[in-house]
């Protein structure tokens, strides 16, 4: 199946394919982006990885009162977008959902300083962005650095010199 054929049987058109490959850079094959990514229009990052157990089936819940990422309350403030004004208050939820999805794809979700279960995050099962705003989503901004696209790419250098 060419690469034409493989967009448009996962619904993406042109405009949205670019959108994967330079927008999020974590993106190295459109089989990979296909695979994750279902609807961009709307910012639907989803993981699919159907031998995985349902995060019910493993034990694992999120308290959304904390932060997402570390489960963990410290003297460290919340971020939370919500209590934002800013027109785009939802983009660090966009930022951190492809970036730890990102990790995942280069086996380095482990290399994090906290323990995350994507299939948790998304229990919803709406995608990750959607599933972080509609749960209105804190985090702590280390927590958040420490997926940023910085690490991400020593990230990726590291599984690639594996």
């Amino acid at each position: 199946m060419s690469v034409r054929e493989q967009m448009f049987a996962c619904g993406l058109d042109l405009q949205h394919a670019i959108f994967l490959l330079f927008k999020v850079p974590c993106i190295f094959e459109l089989g990979v982006a296909l695979r994750i990514f279902k609807n961009m229009s709307e910012k639907n990052f989803v993981l699919v990885d159907e031998n995985a157990p349902a995060a019910e089936e493993k034990g694992v819940v999120i308290d959304w009162g904390l932060c997402v990422l570390c489960q963990k309350s410290t003297p460290e403030n919340l971020v939370d977008p919500e209590k934002t004004t800013e027109d785009k208050k939802y983009d660090g939820y966009a930022t951190l959902a492809a970036n730890l999805v990102s990790f995942h794809d280069i086996g380095e979700l482990s290399s994090l300083p906290f323990k995350v279960d994507l299939s948790a995050l998304d229990n919803l099962g709406s995608g990750l962005f959607n599933t972080l705003k509609n749960k209105s989503a804190k985090y702590h901004k280390s927590c958040k650095t420490s997926c940023s696209e910085s690490k991400l790419t020593r990230a990726r250098k590291r599984a690639q010199n594996t």
